[in-house]
């Protein structure tokens, strides 16, 4: 399909679901689409580290924001593949925010610095990218969940990761 979008011919519940997917089109980036979102994941969670660290609420606003970005996601996600009639097309990069922001749920954020975030960006990207099991697997599945269950998996994985390597070091 043509990258260009015809505004006219799209419907606004698609326009919506392709602006949310492709994260306000930071998916038609010609090369490396998924690290710029995730990139850009990093900079929004950097700039609400502050209300994801107040006691006692701040973890609950972190979580509420994460599964919105999981169900939006998945819709949008599962819109804008019909749409662009392309299996997992690299312009919805709205799993990859939604799996950085995942990538941040065993992390206790009120220890989070930016070195952190940037760890967890790196850790994130090396298995988004290489997919170890069962995460390449996850890819079998259509639409909006098969979209995003691989890059959610990715971020429970590197949120491990990342945990022990805190631990470690």
């Amino acid at each position: 399909m043509n990258d260009k979008i015809n505004e006219e011919e799209i419907e606004p519940s698609e326009k919506l679901a392709l602006q949310i997917a492709s994260v306000y089109y930071i998916g038609y980036f010609p090369v490396a689409s998924g690290t710029v979102a995730s990139f850009l994941a990093l900079l929004v969670f950097y700039l609400g580290l502050w209300l994801f660290s107040v006691p006692k609420i701040g973890f609950v606003i972190y979580l509420i924001i994460t599964g919105l970005l999981i169900i939006v996601g998945t819709w949008s996600a599962d819109k804008s593949e019909v749409f662009l009639k392309e299996k997992d097309s690299h312009k919805i990069v709205i799993d990859e925010i939604a799996g950085y922001f995942l990538s941040m749920i065993f992390i206790p954020l009120k220890t989070v610095g930016f070195g952190t975030l940037l760890l967890v960006f790196f850790v994130f990207r090396i298995f988004d990218v290489v997919k170890p099991y069962p995460i390449r697997g996850l890819q079998k599945y259509r639409g909006g969940f098969g979209i995003m269950i691989d890059d959610l998996v990715a971020g429970i994985y590197s949120s491990l990761v990342v945990v022990i390597l805190r631990w470690i070091f």
